[in-house]
């Protein structure tokens, strides 16, 4: 049977494993978010601003004035941002964005929880297992969702070079300290 000083120990160190890894997937998910962001940005910018230069060309010079070549040009780039339109609708790129924004807060705010129980735990055992227990099942309720919307092992990888970047830890494969988010040959933290 563990002593208290021993369970306290462990406890804190099951916080700290999970603050890594936590902030780790909440920088993925982040990623993410900046991904759907600039494709849906960009969609949105092409599917108004042809429309918008067309009229107001119209509505300055006439129609009589506008040339025909113009017209294909502006109804290619339409029908090209009306294609990413239907694919954006189809891969549900505004639910991806929607869930990773919210993925995103949800393991960033846990990284930051297992953090300050980690670093400054109740003197009560009772007290601590307790608010370990709350964290773990938040953690655990946080990760059943993320099946949904898994990572890849490329997302992985590059999520643990963040996270041993951050709280300066060495890859248990290289032995090394990532400085940067640079790619290396590391199979662990670097091929992504």
């Amino acid at each position: 049977m563990e002593t208290e000083e021993v369970r306290i120990e462990n406890v804190r160190k099951e916080c700290h494993e999970n603050k890594f890894h936590c902030y780790g997937k909440s920088y993925v998910y982040g990623e993410r978010v900046n991904k759907y962001e600039r494709r849906l940005r960009t969609i949105n910018f092409i599917g108004l601003i042809v429309p918008l230069l067309f009229g107001g060309y119209l509505l300055t010079f006439g129609t009589n004035s506008i040339k025909e070549g113009a017209v294909y040009v502006g109804g290619a780039i339409l029908f090209v941002q009306l294609f990413f339109s239907a694919f954006a609708l189809v891969f549900k790129w505004d639910d991806e964005l929607a869930y990773s924004l919210e993925a995103t807060r949800d393991h960033n705010l846990l990284s930051q929880d297992f953090k300050t129980l980690g670093q400054f735990p109740p003197i009560s055992v009772k007290e601590l297992t307790a608010r370990y227990n709350i964290l773990n099942e938040k953690l655990k309720s946080r990760n059943e969702q993320d099946v949904k919307h898994d990572l890849s092992d490329k997302e992985r990888i590059k999520g643990m070079r963040w996270s041993l970047r951050e709280f300066k830890r060495p890859c248990v494969s290289c032995g090394q300290i990532p400085y940067s988010i640079e790619k290396t040959d590391c199979p662990v933290c670097g091929k992504y």
